[in-house]
């Protein structure tokens, strides 16, 4: 629409809308245009060339995000208007304005039938158009068979329109179109070369889906594209002198579907791509665009060896070209190649490693991609180096979860050994996180454990896995202990660690991996680390990063596992069982009790840790013939047969009805499908390795990888027999070392289906076909100094250099050597390699005559280590008595176990335990031990504690160090650095202990907290209580500091027993409210481990005690509140609400009377006013409450008026702050009328609801 035809309220309109500065004035403009249009929509006898251009003018509002609904009706009257230009324009407005579900389609349907068999061929063509958008699943019938009829049209922009709206249907509901391919197959032999080109996207669709129903097509597809190629089309449907080339890409993407794994249909389309590569390039993109579809044709159908050297040969042109659209072409095309013949990316391999380097994110990772699918065995080291380091840079959670799964699928299938397993998996578990799959650590459990199993069987291997594995994994916790700022162990590789130290922490020596030390290089024995050494460790970490209940499932485990190799059970350990005894985790109190019973029967518990049952075979009763009687004797008393799911269609409707009534029959899915046809080479989804039932001999002790502790849910996965599929073993049949006579992992993922004879000899003809257009190179053999390393030459292109001597290489061309050479298969590792040696059992703490623990027993299949590595107990009870004893330093003394009276401890004086445990001791003398006299006089030297800064606005929100000392540092506190608490059961002499009273609430800790809560307002004089049962009781009350509000929450212990991890997290039910929440660690007593800034865990808390938990709120933007708003409070699951209220965010404002005045007139936008009627209304009464209830600052009374102000403010930018000023007019004993004025009016009226609370009281 031109300027000239537009009216001029029409052009000052869309004017005006262009010259707006702001999106309020633009949102004001378009306001007042929808009063008029309205008005003048709904007027009498509008012309149809007004109404036009007020339906224009409406699609031009809702394009600008406005609603313009009123205006729909109009747009479909107008449908029905005579004139084509009327009509055009009615179906224009609904198309865009309506869909598919609208409620006016109803009204719409009637005038498209109408349309459709109306004798101008515009207006039929204008309700096809408009059916492709607007008709949905149920009016399709009502326009189906008119469509049909227009198949049949004279005109060919009818018919293609038609064969269009035919597609749309079949989209939207295949079983409402009949005999749809007959339609398709008709349309494409038409005459006009646009209707049949619309026919082929109909017919990709149904090919798609049914590939044998369309196969007699393949030469009539091949013929219209050597018609196409050979110029036979008009000159209209060329585009830059390429003939119809959409038309020939559609072509050539049904050619593909239809020539997968078919010799027959294949052998007919070679001549014909041939010529397309060909005739195609001519140097412009849309020659490019059908070479690259060619390509990935050539790469899909039977394969053919002359296209396979023509398609490589299009590719280098693609990859060495400087355009980075066409270098991503040829990456994407060199991915589709390199499955069929890996050798074709060796002449790019240097442009390759250039793509890895490049600036342009998308080319590196679709780079990524081609060498995901060109790794093999030889070089799947350095591939996957690439990957690690990719995952290490991205932040992009999408890439870094497909680079995981990549990785994972990767070392699982390639593998050259288990120590590069152990090592490259650890690294994806470390930088992945909560990105691995649960699924990803039960197959490495399973894989680690026989690959362990094998290395011991064989006699020839000279590494010990075991051995490696073990201090591997506690090489990781010792790192995390030590290291000050060390990064955070992830969830899932922590479960690992618990597993793999769990099962073979009897092989651990504490020593470093990644260098042998030399005095023991020679030596047959060494020494194994104390059983209780490693649980310290181990429960070190886990209560420093605060895990939650399901990772310490699997340490408890960890920990059962371990104490099977101690003489005697030490009380630190029965230390930890009495604290998880009484845990929240209903798992964690089953091992717990399981694990007293079993340290009473000692050979029981060494039978069910004998060995790891992630090997064991299990043995499936198929036919259940036990139940034989129970089904015989059911069924004589007139029950139903079993029949199996495929049976279920022969049974007869006269039984059906009998034994079912009438009741439904839903179709079983559980029939099993060909297994092997449905690999695709993704992840195997394999079982868990043993799932947690309850009983210690679980392999993870309970729990799944995951976060939820059921695991995988493998209920619906079809049964795999174990000989047919393989899935444990990392190594190729056949190769020495590591692995057995069992396929490596991952290698049924290459088995292909059952195919005809003729189909069959795809992979020889494939082999034969590269090894013919190949580039004539140069073998190169590496001189290897065994034999028995040597690999098969591999072949390498290679330049001679000008002067006819070999150059040295590049770091560059030493990657891609690496890469595509073959000499990245065998990592090259900085450490020796572990040969298999005795290990001599650790000291496990507690006095014995050994001091060792019994090497692990195990089963032939179980994996029972080599005879040469055990011992008679008497020789080996001589060698222990005549080996030195290991001495212990203060610094690998982490948990001052040392001052404990036992085993080479026994000269040193005891330590009288101490009271409390230092601030600085991060364990807090976990198992009760003694602590240093030195520790102790820095405790008594510590001050007292101080109240937080007036500028933390939001307390230690991140769990950050207060400033001097909290007030639980006294010497009737715990400390805050205490994790654990006090372990031991406290009994009814100890005065209330954690708190030392027997009092509830706030009455318990009132002395503690008097600095702290005495010196601020608070809603309450004393704590209310919001929830008690015969265990728990929870309360509460608000302080009201100047930069902050806080939150005090009592939990108070009702019982005698210990209370263990108690769980504290706070959130709001309003998203709409900019509130802020975070814990003021420095004020809680006790000091809780933060999880993250809203959530928090106590770690114990004795009987008949009490905690306060310290909660500071406000708001990060104090104009955007919204009311009504709860707290929500979640303690150990029980969810308790808290009402906020205007008052609790409210502060005062410090002014003069003239500054009221003159702010008074600036913000009477905002103004609310209210009146309320009161018997006691007084001026002494109203500025008690608006000062202490409401806490705004009262300025000035003049006579019976009153002025107050107030203001809220941000807790996170100190800038941001909304003013409050209130005025009130008082007469005494019968009523006062109140005006608040701040800039918004809703803060207002909130404001002014509660005060009327206030005053009405």
């Amino acid at each position: 629409m031109t300027a000239s035809s537009m009216s001029k309220g029409f052009f000052e309109f869309v004017k005006s809308i262009g010259e707006a500065k702001s999106k309020q004035e633009e949102d004001g403009i378009i306001e007042n245009e929808l009063h008029i249009l309205k008005a003048k929509m709904g007027a009498r006898n509008v012309a149809p060339r007004q109404m036009r251009e007020y339906l224009i003018r409406m699609v031009y509002v809702e394009m600008l995000g406005h609603d313009a609904s009123f205006g729909h009706i109009h747009a479909v009257k107008l449908t029905r208007a005579s004139k084509l230009v009327d009509k055009r324009v009615g179906y224009m407005a609904c198309s865009l304005c309506l869909h598919k579900d609208h409620e006016l389609m109803l009204l719409l349907v009637g005038g498209l039938q109408t349309d459709l068999q109306s004798q101008n061929q515009l207006e039929v063509s204008t309700a096809l158009i408009v059916a492709c958008k607007l008709i949905n699943e149920d009016t399709i019938p009502a326009i189906l068979p008119l469509v049909n009829k227009l198949l049949n049209h004279s005109e060919a922009t009818i018919r293609k329109k038609s064969i269009m709206v035919i597609q749309r249907f079949n989209e939207l509901s295949k079983h409402s179109v009949t005999d749809v391919a007959d339609k398709a197959k008709r349309m494409l032999c038409d005459k006009d070369p646009s209707v049949m080109g619309a026919s082929l996207h109909l017919l990709l669709d149904l090919v798609d889906e049914s590939v044998a129903d369309f196969s007699d097509l393949v030469s009539s597809f091949v013929s219209i594209l050597k018609q196409i190629i050979e110029h036979r089309l008009p000159k209209d449907y060329d585009y830059h002198r390429m003939p119809a080339p959409w038309t020939q890409i559609k072509l050539l993407q049904i050619l593909a579907i239809l020539g997968t794994a078919n010799k027959t249909a294949s052998e007919g389309m070679y001549e014909v791509l041939h010529e397309v590569m060909r005739r195609a390039d001519i140097g412009i993109n849309v020659g490019y665009a059908i070479i690259y579809e060619c390509v990935r044709t050539v790469t899909t159908i039977y394969p053919n060896t002359q296209l396979l050297a023509e398609a490589a040969k299009c590719t280098s042109r693609f990859i060495t070209s400087e355009n980075h659209n066409l270098k991503y072409l040829g990456i994407n095309a060199l991915a589709s190649i390199v499955q069929i013949n890996p050798s074709a990316a060796n002449e790019h391999q240097m442009i390759v490693i250039d793509c890895l380097e490049d600036k342009d994110e998308t080319l590196r990772r679709k780079t990524l991609d081609l060498l995901y699918k060109m790794t093999n065995e030889n070089n799947v080291n350095v591939i996957c180096t690439k990957l690690i380091v990719s995952l290490k840079d991205s932040v992009d959670v999408y890439l870094r979860t497909q680079l995981v799964e990549k990785i994972t699928f990767l070392a699982e299938k390639f593998a050259p050994d288990t120590i590069w397993f152990i090592e490259t998996m650890s690294q994806v578990f470390e930088l992945g996180a909560d990105l691995v799959k649960p699924q990803f650590a039960h197959n490495f459990v399973k894989t680690l454990a026989e690959g362990i199993v094998e290395n011991q069987e064989d006699e020839e291997s000279e590494e010990d896995i075991a051995n490696y594995a073990a201090d591997f994994f506690y090489q990781i916790l010792l790192k995390n202990v030590k290291k000050k700022g060390a990064k955070r162990v992830p969830n899932i590789l922590l479960r690992i660690i618990s597993w793999v130290l769990g099962e073979y922490g009897q092989f651990c020596t504490g020593k470093p991996v990644d260098a042998a030390n030399e005095e023991d290089d020679e030596d047959d024995e060494i020494v194994a680390l104390s059983p209780m050494e490693i649980i310290r460790t181990l429960w070190t970490v886990i209560e420093k990063q605060g895990e939650n209940l399901s990772t310490r499932q699997w340490a408890m485990s960890a920990t059962c596992k371990l104490c099977r190799h101690l003489d005697e059970i030490p009380v630190e350990i029965e230390n930890i069982v009495a604290k998880y005894r009484l845990s929240t985790h209903s798992d964690l109190v089953q091992l717990s009790h399981e694990m007293i019973e079993l340290c009473k029967e000692r050979e029981l518990m060494n039978y069910v840790f004998d060995s790891s049952s992630v090997v064991d075979d299990i043995k499936v009763d198929a036919h259940l013939d036990f139940l034989n009687d129970i089904v015989e004797a059911q069924v004589s008393d007139g029950k139903r047969r079993y029949a199996p799911p495929d049976e279920y269609d022969n049974v007869s409707d006269d039984e059906d009805k009998q034994h079912h009534g009438s009741t439904l029959i839903f179709d079983h899915h559980s029939k099993l499908t060909d297994l092997e046809s449905t690999l695709v080479p993704k992840h195997d989804p394999v079982a868990p390795v043993q799932e947690y039932g309850g009983g210690l001999g679980a392999v993870g002790g309970g729990g799944g990888f995951g976060d939820n502790m059921g695991g995988m849910d493998v209920a619906d996965e079809p049964a795999v027999v174990a000989e047919d599929f393989a899935v444990g073993s990392l190594r190729a049949p056949g190769r020495s070392g590591f692995g057995g006579k069992k396929p490596r992992w991952g290698s049924h993922l290459e088995e292909e289906d059952n195919a005809p004879e003729e189909e069959d000899r795809g992979v020889e003809v494939l082999e034969a076909a590269a090894s013919k257009y190949d580039e004539p190179v140069i073998t190169v053999q590496t001189y290897s100094p065994k034999p028995a390393d040597r690999r098969d030459p591999v072949a390498v292109p290679v330049k001679q250099s000008r002067g006819g001597h070999s150059r040295e290489l590049s770091e560059k061309e030493k990657q891609a050597s690496m890469l595509f050479g073959g000499d990245g298969g065998v990592p090259s590792r900085k450490r020796k390699a572990r040969k298999k040696r005795i290990i001599k059992g650790g000291k496990g703490g507690t006095p014995s005559a050994s001091g060792s623990s019994s090497p692990k027993k195990g089963k032939k299949a179980g994996g029972k280590r080599p005879a040469a590595r055990h011992m008679d107990d008497e020789e080996e009870e001589e060698k222990q008595a005549a080996a030195p004893q290991r001495k212990q330093s203060a610094a690998d003394d982490l948990l001052n176990f040392m001052d404990q009276g036992s085993g080479g401890n026994q000269a040193q004086p005891q330590q009288k335990p101490a009271q409390q445990a230092p601030a600085d001791d991060l364990l807090g003398d976990i198992f009760g031990g003694g602590s240093s006299n030195v520790q102790q006089s820095q405790q008594a030297s510590q001050p007292q504690a101080q109240a937080a800064p007036a500028d933390d606005l939001l307390g230690d929100i991140f769990g950050g160090a207060a400033t001097g000392v909290s007030a639980a540092s006294n010497n009737t506190a715990v400390s805050g650095g205490d994790i654990f608490g006090s372990l031991a059961t406290t009994t009814a002499n100890n005065g209330g202990g954690l708190l030392g009273a027997t009092n509830r609430g706030f009455a318990a800790l009132k002395s503690q907290l008097n600095l702290q809560v005495s010196s601020f307002p608070r809603s309450h004089e004393t704590d209310q209580i919001l929830f008690e049962n015969n265990q728990l009781q929870i309360s509460y009350f608000k302080i009201f500091k100047q930069q902050k509000s806080t939150l005090c929450v009592f939990i108070s212990n009702l019982t005698s027993n210990v209370l263990s991890n108690i769980q504290v997290s706070v959130k709001k039910d309003n998203a709409m409210c900019q509130l802020q929440f975070g814990f003021d660690v420095s004020s809680c007593i006790p000091k809780p481990n933060l999880r993250n800034a809203t959530t928090a865990i106590i770690s114990s808390l004795n009987g008949n005690a009490t905690s306060c938990q310290m909660i500071t709120f406000g708001l990060t933007n104090p104009a955007q509140i919204a009311l009504p708003c709860n707290i929500i409070l979640s303690i150990n699951n029980e969810i308790l609400n808290i009402a906020l209220k205007m008052s609790d965010l409210l502060r005062g404002t410090v002014i003069t009377t003239k500054e009221f005045g003159a702010n008074w007139g600036k913000l009477v936008a905002g103004s609310y006013a209210l009146n309320v009627n009161t018997g006691t209304a007084s001026i002494p009464a109203y500025i008690e409450r608006i000062t202490k209830r409401l806490h705004v600052h009262h300025i000035e009374s003049i006579q019976n008026e009153i002025i107050a102000a107030g203001n809220l403010r941000s807790v996170t930018n100190a800038s941001l702050l909304l003013p409050i000023l209130i005025h009130c007019k008082c007469v005494p004993t019968q009523s006062y009328s109140v005006i608040i004025r701040t800039p918004q009016a809703n803060i207002s009226k909130a404001i002014g609801l509660e005060l009327q609370q206030l005053l009405s009281s």
